[in-house]
């Protein structure tokens, strides 16, 4: 599964060898993710690139050329990615989209934050009608 902010992104990621190396070895299971991103999830670099790949152990020749492939897979996609390059139209779609995403997680934030207060408040009010039952009149 590919997913990226919009399809020249993943067009110039995945090219005529990546797509082939995917297409022969992807299914082996032995390459469990590809994640590239410039969003700095992980750390504070400006593109970083995270790569899962099951090595196998042994003398299984088939097994070690498909891991020999998906390495060199991971150092062909190093390339491409440290040279992607986005039209301008595209880099503000990305940018606006990412800006959006943004700014509906802060709204989701405030929104779970006020229903936290809303909630503490109803507490505080049935604790003080409770308190108010057991009362005795005087």
């Amino acid at each position: 599964m590919i997913q990226a902010e919009h399809d020249e992104i993943a067009n110039q990621l995945i090219d005529t060898k990546a797509g082939e190396v995917l297409l022969k070895y992807g299914s082996s299971g032995m390459l469990h993710e590809l994640h590239i991103t410039d969003q700095r999830i992980y750390n504070n670099c400006p593109l970083f690139l995270r790569a899962v790949i099951e090595l196998p152990s042994g003398s299984d020749e088939e097994k070690a050329e498909c891991g020999f492939q998906l390495l060199q897979l991971v150092i062909h996609m190093i390339d491409l990615a440290a040279g992607l390059k986005l039209s301008p139209g595209v880099a503000a779609k990305c940018e606006k989209a990412r800006k959006k995403s943004k700014q509906a997680a802060a709204q989701a934030k405030r929104e779970e934050q006020e229903e936290k207060r809303a909630e503490g408040r109803r507490e505080q009010e049935r604790l003080e009608r409770e308190r108010l039952k057991r009362m005795t009149p005087e």
